[in-house]
């Protein structure tokens, strides 16, 4: 394993500190891309530090301009990934939702983000709404009592350590 978090990870209490904790020690060499690249390194990494890891760009972007915000950034690239990890952590109503709104860009996930770019010049005034109200879905499914999404992230390493600590 190329990056491993600290063993004390799993004493933290705080299921947000938790998910950060596990990522942190990745987070300043991921590359968002060219596609190619980013796509090489999470490889590199174990199932569950690249759900993480992509989960946690994508929904930071999603929080601070919505959807169209994060497919017109560089973390776009990761919008992939954040759908398996969403799946793979049990938050299957983020991965629809994240699904459905990449969906909107064409039937293949636009890889570049020049692509996704005309893709959302394209969307009509209905797929923009869409897309918006997707936004606003996706920000309700952070803060239900059902769908948290810092306890699913949180289980999924406390059930995993192994994919995030040496020798755990």
């Amino acid at each position: 394993m190329t990056y491993s978090a600290p063993p004390d990870i799993l004493t933290l209490s705080d299921d947000a500190q938790l998910a950060w904790a596990a990522i942190e020690p990745i987070w300043d060499d991921l590359p968002l891309s060219p596609a190619k690249r980013l796509e090489a390194f999470l490889e590199g990494l174990t199932t569950g530090q690249a759900a993480l890891l992509a989960i946690d760009w994508c929904q930071k972007d999603i929080r601070n301009g919505g959807h169209a915000q994060l497919f017109q950034n560089a973390s776009g690239n990761l919008v992939p990934w954040a759908i398996d990890g969403f799946r793979l952590i049990g938050g299957d109503a983020y991965a629809a939702n994240l699904a459905a709104a990449a969906a909107l860009l064409g039937a293949d996930y636009p890889v570049s983000g020049a692509a996704r770019k005309r893709a959302m010049q394209a969307l009509t005034d209905d797929q923009r709404q869409t897309l918006e109200t997707l936004s606003d879905a996706f920000l309700d499914l952070l803060y239900g009592a059902d769908t948290d999404l810092e306890a699913f992230r949180a289980t999924y390493i406390r059930a995993n350590p192994a994919e995030f600590i040496a020798g755990a």
